[in-house]
């Protein structure tokens, strides 16, 4: 999907999984802290559950945020072509390449 991604609308899709992706994340990390507290109720055993939660928490909150950054990165990338799409439309662009005239005004 993002190898091929040609248009605004492909970006937009890559932004919305990301962004569903993210979400799923922060759930996650809010999971994990909410298990890390409950041991931390609990008297220590042999081993420490909660670091291990706590890490996991961090984890998914990166894994979150890198998410939301990529989602952004896809977003700028639509309207970089929206943009593109618009010069081309009105004649200033062609194929990605400024001109000094209109198209069509020779």
């Amino acid at each position: 999907m993002i190898a091929n991604a040609k248009t605004p609308a492909d970006h937009d899709a890559i932004a919305a999984a990301y962004d569903q992706e993210a979400a799923y994340n922060r759930d996650e990390a809010a999971v994990h802290l909410e298990i890390a507290e409950s041991y931390d109720r609990r008297p220590r055993w042999r081993f420490d559950y909660s670091k291990i939660c706590r890490q996991m928490a961090r984890d998914y909150a990166d894994l979150a945020k890198e998410d939301d950054e990529l989602a952004q990165e896809h977003r700028k990338m639509a309207e970089s072509l929206r943009s593109a799409s618009n010069l081309t439309s009105h004649g200033t662009v062609v194929q990605g390449a400024a001109r000094t005239t209109p198209v069509g005004s020779r």
